[in-house]
């Protein structure tokens, strides 16, 4: 078992121990404490100066967990003072370690925890001001959904300024047969100044310009 676990399980005994005052000396855990049935087993309380006090009781490893899994709950996933809080009116060796390693494996307490925010990249729009003045062509692959014909790509063309699409069904990404449609798009709406896309434009600048 690991020592942060070890540490945080303790007998009763041993935590009874822990909570005494150093500068009395180390009582045993019979002087600290004493045995109380309730119900069909026994408890081991801690011994109480007054009678106005309430019993607290020493929790085995055994009930820990439930124990501290209660409180969590009846907290609505509190933190670990409001659990310490909570668990410190019944009970008496219920250490702060075990209270913080339940709540760390808490899965609704990790979901609710802010994750840190990454800073992306800043796009900044392209501004435009006239028309035809910037446009840009892209292949959507269809491939992956035959509809019975030939027509394995769609070529998209945007006009920046007026958000204005059209499309053409192509049988191929060839440079011959998108150059030829966009030709009659330009014959339509006319050649934009700048022409861009997300794809490559090498072989297309060449068959635009045949």
């Amino acid at each position: 078992m690991p020592d942060f676990i070890a540490s945080a399980l303790q007998t009763p005994e041993e935590s009874l121990q822990e909570q005494q005052n150093p500068a009395r000396g180390r009582n045993t855990p019979a002087q600290s404490s004493q045995r109380t049935p309730v119900g069909p087993t026994e408890k081991l309380i801690k011994r109480c100066s007054t009678r106005q006090e309430s019993p607290l009781y020493s929790v085995s490893i055994k009930e820990m967990f439930d124990i501290v899994k209660s409180a969590h709950i009846s907290t609505g996933h509190g933190g670990r003072d409001r659990m310490l809080k909570e668990l410190q009116k019944k009970y008496a060796n219920i250490q702060t370690k075990a209270v913080e390693l339940f709540k760390s494996l808490c899965q609704e307490c990790q979901k609710k925890q802010k994750r840190p925010m990454t800073k992306g990249v800043v796009v900044r729009p392209i501004l435009i001001k006239k028309f035809s003045s910037r446009g840009q062509v892209d292949l959507i692959d269809m491939q992956s959904m035959p509809s019975g014909s030939n027509k394995k790509w769609i070529m998209v063309y945007q006009d920046l300024l007026m958000k204005f699409c059209l499309l053409r069904a192509l049988t191929s990404r060839r440079a011959a047969e998108v150059a030829f449609h966009l030709l009659d798009i330009f014959l339509l709406f006319g050649a934009p100044v700048i022409l861009q896309s997300d794809n490559d434009l090498s072989s297309l600048s060449k068959s635009l310009q045949n």
